[in-house]
């Protein structure tokens, strides 16, 4: 007969095997489940990754490594390195609200895929000095800009005099990669 209460419902050594085997076998779960997890997630970080190599290649800076240029950008600009990253950034923040993101389909503005095809007999300051200001570019007479404005008058680019070449070219890198 028990001594006390809590006598009665100490456990015996089969039930603390049988508590013991049910929290190794939680834990093992667990493990596994997490061992799992970060398999899946390695492998679509690695499907991710290798569509931007697809992309992009591999090419030395200054003998200090190498950063990534884009392929698929035009033999006009050339792109040392592209952060695709500030591009897209860059890209919501000024042109996103006038030009489709899926970069095919015209907007309020025409769609940019293809851009550095468009203005491939022309030198890049030119397309820059087009983002940067394009009325004063019409007023110029430039024959792109001038195509462009027939295309799409009244409608007009906003000037966006702030960027700077390298902002403009990873702009241009996040289109093209789109």
């Amino acid at each position: 007969m028990p001594d006390s209460e809590h006598d009665s419902i100490k456990p015996n050594n089969l039930d603390n095997l049988i508590i013991n085997t049910i929290q190794a076998l939680v834990q093992l779960t667990v493990i596994g489940l997490l061992f799992f997890l970060s398999i899946c997630g390695f492998l679509i970080y690695e499907n991710e990754n290798k569509k931007v190599e697809e992309r992009t290649e591999r090419v030395a800076f200054c003998g200090v490594g190498s950063l990534r240029k884009v392929r698929s950008i035009h033999d006009t600009i050339k792109v040392e390195y592209a952060n695709i990253d500030l591009g897209k950034t860059l890209f919501r923040n000024y042109c996103a609200t006038c030009h489709n993101k899926n970069m095919k389909d015209d907007l309020t503005g025409p769609a940019l895929g293809g851009v550095t095809e468009r203005w491939k007999d022309y030198p890049n300051e030119d397309l820059f000095k087009f983002i940067r200001n394009s009325q004063e570019m019409i007023k110029s007479g430039h024959p792109r800009a001038v195509k462009l404005w027939t295309e799409w008058k009244p409608t007009f680019m906003n000037s966006f005099e702030d960027l700077t070449d390298e902002e403009i070219v990873a702009i241009i890198a996040y289109i093209e990669y789109w």
